[in-house]
Protein backbone atom coordinates (compact mmCIF):
# COMPACT_ATOMS: atom_id res chain seq x y z
CA UNK A 1 0.00 0.00 0.00
CA UNK A 2 1.47 3.39 -1.02
CA UNK A 3 1.91 6.17 1.51
CA UNK A 4 -0.94 8.16 -0.09
CA UNK A 5 -3.33 5.19 0.05
CA UNK A 6 -2.18 4.45 3.60
CA UNK A 7 -3.03 7.99 4.70
CA UNK A 8 -6.35 7.81 2.89
CA UNK A 9 -7.27 4.57 4.64
CA UNK A 10 -6.32 6.02 8.03
CA UNK A 11 -8.62 8.97 7.30
CA UNK A 12 -11.43 6.52 6.49
CA UNK A 13 -10.83 4.66 9.77
CA UNK A 14 -10.84 7.98 11.65
CA UNK A 15 -14.23 8.89 10.16
CA UNK A 16 -15.61 5.40 10.73
CA UNK A 17 -14.65 5.32 14.40
CA UNK A 18 -15.17 9.04 15.09
CA UNK A 19 -11.75 8.93 16.73
CA UNK A 20 -12.09 12.50 18.03
CA UNK A 21 -14.67 11.15 20.48
CA UNK A 22 -12.20 8.53 21.66
CA UNK A 23 -9.62 11.22 22.31
CA UNK A 24 -12.20 13.16 24.30
CA UNK A 25 -13.00 10.05 26.33
CA UNK A 26 -9.29 9.52 27.00
CA UNK A 27 -8.92 13.13 28.17
CA UNK A 28 -11.90 12.63 30.47
CA UNK A 29 -10.12 9.59 31.94
CA UNK A 30 -7.03 11.75 32.56
CA UNK A 31 -9.19 14.42 34.22
CA UNK A 32 -10.80 11.85 36.50
CA UNK A 33 -7.41 10.44 37.49
CA UNK A 34 -5.88 13.88 38.03
CA UNK A 35 -8.68 14.98 40.34
CA UNK A 36 -8.20 12.12 42.79
CA UNK A 37 -4.41 12.48 42.84
CA UNK A 38 -1.91 10.93 40.45
CA UNK A 39 1.47 9.46 41.35
CA UNK A 40 4.29 8.54 39.00
CA UNK A 41 3.51 4.88 39.61
CA UNK A 42 -0.03 5.44 38.30
CA UNK A 43 1.05 6.56 34.81
CA UNK A 44 1.13 3.08 33.26
CA UNK A 45 -2.36 2.16 34.42
CA UNK A 46 -3.69 5.55 33.28
CA UNK A 47 -2.15 4.96 29.85
CA UNK A 48 -3.79 1.53 29.64
CA UNK A 49 -7.06 3.09 30.78
CA UNK A 50 -6.90 5.68 27.99
CA UNK A 51 -6.08 3.01 25.41
CA UNK A 52 -9.02 0.92 26.63
CA UNK A 53 -11.40 3.90 26.36
CA UNK A 54 -10.20 4.78 22.86
CA UNK A 55 -10.40 1.22 21.52
CA UNK A 56 -13.84 0.47 22.95
CA UNK A 57 -15.20 3.79 21.68
CA UNK A 58 -13.76 3.18 18.22
CA UNK A 59 -15.05 -0.39 18.02
CA UNK A 60 -18.60 0.38 19.11
CA UNK A 61 -18.83 3.46 16.86
CA UNK A 62 -17.71 1.37 13.88
CA UNK A 63 -20.26 -1.31 14.75
CA UNK A 64 -22.91 1.38 14.96
CA UNK A 65 -22.20 2.34 11.34
CA UNK A 66 -22.53 -1.32 10.35
CA UNK A 67 -26.04 -1.61 11.79
CA UNK A 68 -27.03 1.93 10.76
CA UNK A 69 -26.01 1.53 7.11
CA UNK A 70 -29.52 1.77 5.66
CA UNK A 71 -30.47 4.58 8.03
CA UNK A 72 -27.37 6.58 7.14
CA UNK A 73 -28.07 6.11 3.42
CA UNK A 74 -31.59 7.44 3.93
CA UNK A 75 -30.22 10.42 5.87
CA UNK A 76 -27.62 11.01 3.12
CA UNK A 77 -24.80 10.85 5.67
CA UNK A 78 -21.90 11.54 3.33
CA UNK A 79 -19.62 11.76 6.36
CA UNK A 80 -20.03 7.99 6.79
CA UNK A 81 -17.45 5.93 4.83
CA UNK A 82 -19.92 3.09 4.36
CA UNK A 83 -22.42 5.40 2.67
CA UNK A 84 -19.79 6.82 0.31
CA UNK A 85 -18.47 3.35 -0.53
CA UNK A 86 -14.99 4.00 0.85
CA UNK A 87 -15.15 0.84 2.94
CA UNK A 88 -17.20 -2.37 2.86
CA UNK A 89 -19.57 -3.84 5.43
CA UNK A 90 -17.26 -6.85 5.82
CA UNK A 91 -14.26 -4.62 6.56
CA UNK A 92 -16.24 -2.61 9.09
CA UNK A 93 -17.31 -5.74 10.93
CA UNK A 94 -13.72 -7.01 11.14
CA UNK A 95 -12.39 -3.62 12.27
CA UNK A 96 -15.10 -3.26 14.90
CA UNK A 97 -14.61 -6.75 16.34
CA UNK A 98 -10.83 -6.31 16.45
CA UNK A 99 -10.98 -2.94 18.20
CA UNK A 100 -13.47 -4.15 20.82
CA UNK A 101 -11.40 -7.29 21.45
CA UNK A 102 -8.19 -5.31 21.93
CA UNK A 103 -10.00 -2.86 24.20
CA UNK A 104 -11.23 -5.71 26.39
CA UNK A 105 -7.69 -7.16 26.43
CA UNK A 106 -6.14 -3.91 27.72
CA UNK A 107 -8.92 -3.66 30.31
CA UNK A 108 -7.52 -6.81 31.97
CA UNK A 109 -4.53 -4.77 33.19
CA UNK A 110 -6.66 -2.22 35.05
CA UNK A 111 -8.09 -2.16 38.56
CA UNK A 112 -10.95 -4.61 39.08
CA UNK A 113 -13.72 -1.94 39.13
CA UNK A 114 -12.36 -0.49 35.87
CA UNK A 115 -12.11 -3.92 34.23
CA UNK A 116 -15.74 -4.61 35.15
CA UNK A 117 -16.80 -1.14 33.96
CA UNK A 118 -14.95 -1.58 30.66
CA UNK A 119 -16.52 -4.98 30.00
CA UNK A 120 -19.98 -3.69 30.86
CA UNK A 121 -19.43 -0.73 28.54
CA UNK A 122 -18.35 -3.02 25.71
CA UNK A 123 -21.33 -5.34 26.15
CA UNK A 124 -23.81 -2.47 26.41
CA UNK A 125 -22.20 -0.83 23.37
CA UNK A 126 -22.80 -3.94 21.29
CA UNK A 127 -26.37 -4.26 22.61
CA UNK A 128 -26.94 -0.58 21.78
CA UNK A 129 -25.76 -0.99 18.20
CA UNK A 130 -27.84 -4.12 17.63
CA UNK A 131 -31.04 -3.29 19.49
CA UNK A 132 -30.97 -0.68 22.27
CA UNK A 133 -30.74 2.25 19.87
CA UNK A 134 -34.21 1.43 18.56
CA UNK A 135 -35.71 2.16 21.98
CA UNK A 136 -34.92 5.83 21.45
CA UNK A 137 -34.68 7.23 24.97
CA UNK A 138 -32.93 4.10 26.24
CA UNK A 139 -30.32 4.54 23.53
CA UNK A 140 -30.00 8.23 24.35
CA UNK A 141 -29.36 7.38 27.99
CA UNK A 142 -26.68 4.87 27.03
CA UNK A 143 -24.77 7.32 24.81
CA UNK A 144 -25.02 9.99 27.51
CA UNK A 145 -23.57 7.54 30.03
CA UNK A 146 -20.63 6.84 27.73
CA UNK A 147 -19.81 10.55 27.95
CA UNK A 148 -20.14 10.59 31.74
CA UNK A 149 -18.50 7.33 32.78
CA UNK A 150 -14.90 8.14 31.65
CA UNK A 151 -14.52 10.66 34.49
CA UNK A 152 -15.49 8.06 37.08
CA UNK A 153 -13.44 5.45 35.23
CA UNK A 154 -10.36 7.66 35.50
CA UNK A 155 -10.83 8.15 39.22
CA UNK A 156 -11.25 4.42 39.79
CA UNK A 157 -7.99 3.76 37.97
CA UNK A 158 -6.12 5.55 40.75
CA UNK A 159 -8.43 5.06 43.73
CA UNK A 160 -10.58 1.97 43.08
CA UNK A 161 -12.03 1.93 46.58
CA UNK A 162 -14.15 5.11 46.34
CA UNK A 163 -15.87 7.44 43.85
CA UNK A 164 -15.05 11.06 44.66
CA UNK A 165 -18.10 13.42 44.74
CA UNK A 166 -16.42 15.82 42.28
CA UNK A 167 -16.36 13.03 39.70
CA UNK A 168 -20.10 12.52 40.11
CA UNK A 169 -20.68 16.22 39.47
CA UNK A 170 -18.50 16.25 36.34
CA UNK A 171 -20.13 13.05 35.12
CA UNK A 172 -23.58 14.59 35.66
CA UNK A 173 -22.67 17.68 33.63
CA UNK A 174 -21.40 15.49 30.77
CA UNK A 175 -24.48 13.27 31.00
CA UNK A 176 -27.04 16.06 30.67
CA UNK A 177 -25.21 17.78 27.83
CA UNK A 178 -24.71 14.46 26.07
CA UNK A 179 -28.40 13.66 26.50
CA UNK A 180 -29.30 17.01 24.95
CA UNK A 181 -27.08 16.26 21.93
CA UNK A 182 -28.68 12.85 21.47
CA UNK A 183 -32.20 14.30 21.52
CA UNK A 184 -31.05 16.81 18.88
CA UNK A 185 -29.67 13.96 16.79
CA UNK A 186 -33.13 12.41 16.82
CA UNK A 187 -34.47 15.58 15.22
CA UNK A 188 -31.83 15.56 12.47
CA UNK A 189 -32.23 11.84 11.75
CA UNK A 190 -36.01 11.66 12.02
CA UNK A 191 -36.58 10.31 8.48
CA UNK A 192 -33.79 7.74 8.59
CA UNK A 193 -34.78 6.59 12.08
CA UNK A 194 -38.13 5.52 10.66
CA UNK A 195 -36.33 2.70 8.80
CA UNK A 196 -35.26 1.03 12.06
CA UNK A 197 -38.37 2.32 13.84
CA UNK A 198 -36.22 4.17 16.38
CA UNK A 199 -38.55 5.60 19.03
CA UNK A 200 -36.83 8.95 19.55
CA UNK A 201 -38.50 11.83 21.34
CA UNK A 202 -38.80 13.61 17.99
CA UNK A 203 -40.67 10.68 16.43
CA UNK A 204 -42.88 9.90 19.44
CA UNK A 205 -43.79 13.36 20.68
CA UNK A 206 -42.84 15.68 17.85
CA UNK A 207 -39.94 17.90 16.86
CA UNK A 208 -41.02 20.85 19.00
CA UNK A 209 -41.14 18.72 22.15
CA UNK A 210 -37.71 17.27 21.30
CA UNK A 211 -36.32 20.79 20.95
CA UNK A 212 -37.78 21.76 24.32
CA UNK A 213 -36.35 18.68 26.02
CA UNK A 214 -32.94 19.25 24.47
CA UNK A 215 -32.90 22.90 25.56
CA UNK A 216 -33.93 21.89 29.09
CA UNK A 217 -31.11 19.35 29.30
CA UNK A 218 -28.53 21.89 28.16
CA UNK A 219 -29.74 24.41 30.72
CA UNK A 220 -29.67 21.72 33.43
CA UNK A 221 -26.06 20.90 32.58
CA UNK A 222 -25.17 24.60 32.59
CA UNK A 223 -26.89 25.16 35.95
CA UNK A 224 -24.78 22.57 37.79
CA UNK A 225 -21.49 23.34 36.01
CA UNK A 226 -20.47 26.10 38.48
CA UNK A 227 -20.79 23.76 41.50
CA UNK A 228 -17.13 22.61 41.45
CA UNK A 229 -16.08 26.28 41.44
CA UNK A 230 -18.46 27.31 44.22
CA UNK A 231 -18.37 24.30 46.54
CA UNK A 232 -15.29 23.60 48.62
CA UNK A 233 -14.89 19.88 47.88
CA UNK A 234 -11.13 19.88 48.48
CA UNK A 235 -10.43 19.96 44.75
CA UNK A 236 -8.43 22.32 42.56
CA UNK A 237 -11.66 23.59 40.96
CA UNK A 238 -12.68 25.59 44.04
CA UNK A 239 -12.44 29.33 43.24
CA UNK A 240 -10.13 28.47 40.34
CA UNK A 241 -10.20 30.81 37.34
CA UNK A 242 -8.48 28.15 35.21
CA UNK A 243 -11.74 26.22 35.47
CA UNK A 244 -14.20 29.12 35.48
CA UNK A 245 -13.07 31.03 32.37
CA UNK A 246 -13.28 28.23 29.77
CA UNK A 247 -16.40 26.97 31.56
CA UNK A 248 -18.15 30.29 30.97
CA UNK A 249 -17.40 30.02 27.25
CA UNK A 250 -18.90 26.53 27.21
CA UNK A 251 -22.00 27.61 29.09
CA UNK A 252 -22.56 30.63 26.86
CA UNK A 253 -22.41 28.43 23.76
CA UNK A 254 -24.89 25.95 25.23
CA UNK A 255 -27.30 28.68 26.31
CA UNK A 256 -27.08 30.18 22.82
CA UNK A 257 -27.77 26.78 21.24
CA UNK A 258 -30.69 26.16 23.58
CA UNK A 259 -32.47 29.38 22.73
CA UNK A 260 -31.74 29.26 18.99
CA UNK A 261 -32.84 25.64 18.77
CA UNK A 262 -36.58 26.25 19.20
CA UNK A 263 -36.92 28.23 15.97
CA UNK A 264 -34.30 26.35 13.92
CA UNK A 265 -35.12 24.27 10.83
CA UNK A 266 -33.53 20.84 10.25
CA UNK A 267 -30.38 22.31 8.70
CA UNK A 268 -30.11 24.79 11.56
CA UNK A 269 -30.50 22.02 14.14
CA UNK A 270 -27.63 20.10 12.56
CA UNK A 271 -25.40 23.17 12.64
CA UNK A 272 -26.31 23.91 16.24
CA UNK A 273 -25.54 20.31 17.18
CA UNK A 274 -22.09 20.69 15.62
CA UNK A 275 -21.64 23.78 17.78
CA UNK A 276 -22.38 21.76 20.90
CA UNK A 277 -19.39 19.55 20.07
CA UNK A 278 -17.23 22.69 20.20
CA UNK A 279 -18.80 23.47 23.58
CA UNK A 280 -17.96 19.96 24.80
CA UNK A 281 -14.34 20.35 23.73
CA UNK A 282 -14.02 23.69 25.53
CA UNK A 283 -15.76 22.20 28.55
CA UNK A 284 -13.25 19.38 28.56
CA UNK A 285 -10.49 22.00 28.49
CA UNK A 286 -12.13 23.61 31.53
CA UNK A 287 -12.16 20.27 33.37
CA UNK A 288 -8.53 19.60 32.40
CA UNK A 289 -7.04 23.03 33.13
CA UNK A 290 -9.00 23.24 36.37
CA UNK A 291 -7.54 19.91 37.43
CA UNK A 292 -3.88 20.71 36.70
CA UNK A 293 -3.60 24.52 36.93
CA UNK A 294 -4.40 26.67 39.95
CA UNK A 295 -5.34 30.34 39.34
CA UNK A 296 -7.19 31.34 42.53
CA UNK A 297 -9.86 34.02 42.48
CA UNK A 298 -8.90 36.77 44.92
CA UNK A 299 -11.24 39.37 46.31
Amino acid sequence: MSETRHRSYLKIIWKLTRAEHGIMYALAVVVGAALVGVRITDLRIILFGCITAILLEAGTFALNDYYDYEVDKKNNRLDRPLVTGEITLHEVLIISASLIAFGMFFALFLTLPCTILAYLSAILGIIYDIRLKETGIGGNVYISLTMAVPFIFGGLLVKPEVIDPILIILASIAFFIGFGREVMKGIVDIEGDAIRDVSTIARKWGILRAKQVSTGLYLLGVSISPLPFILNLNTSYYMNLAYLIPLLVTDLILVYVGFRLIAADSVGVNRLRSLTLVALLIGLVAFLTGAIIRVPLKF
